[in-house]
């Protein structure tokens, strides 16, 4: 099952969390992201364009982990 980034699935996530996971994958609970995300290369985005894909998955209708 692919991981749920819906408001549902990182709804806890602030902006901040966000960011410090792109550029360290690692996530606000301190587990690693799988290597299957490409976040080497997302480290490399600044502030501001990290926060374009934040705020577009927050417009996201939620939806229950493992429905697609």
């Amino acid at each position: 099952t692919a991981t749920n980034i819906t408001p549902a699935g990182i709804g806890a996530w602030s902006e901040a969390d966000f960011i410090k996971a792109m550029r360290t994958g690692i996530r606000p609970d301190g587990t690693a992201i799988a290597t299957s995300m490409p976040w080497p290369y997302y480290a490399q985005l600044t502030d501001s364009e990290l926060r374009a894909p934040f705020r577009l998955l927050q417009a996201i209708p939620p939806r229950a982990t493992g429905t697609r």
